[in-house]
């Protein structure tokens, strides 16, 4: 695997942040919306919509791991963007 492969966001021409390189960083991107989506819906939402008040437990669960999944996901952007992270004015490096 050449260095191009490890590559899968590039940081964002204006302001903080990175944005899909390839169809590895589109699916990365689409897996953790699904993932942190499901978890808002089962673990958030649900309970509500069926007429149920979520415990205590329930809702701090649900509110972990979605914190997780996020934190998760922000780290391995990290990881595979091509170029630092810092806020940017129109130019990337």
């Amino acid at each position: 695997m050449d260095e191009t492969d490890t590559f899968w966001f590039r940081p964002k021409r204006y302001g903080y942040g990175v944005e899909p390189k390839n169809g590895r960083g589109w699916l990365a991107s689409g897996l953790f919306i699904v993932a942190a989506a499901s978890v808002a819906w089962f673990g958030l939402v649900a309970p509500a919509v069926g007429g149920q008040e979520a415990s205590t437990e329930q809702t701090a669960l649900g509110w972990g791991a979605l914190i997780a999944i996020t934190t998760g996901f922000v780290w391995f952007c990290h990881r595979r963007t091509d170029g630092p992270w810092r806020w940017r004015w129109g130019q990337i490096d």
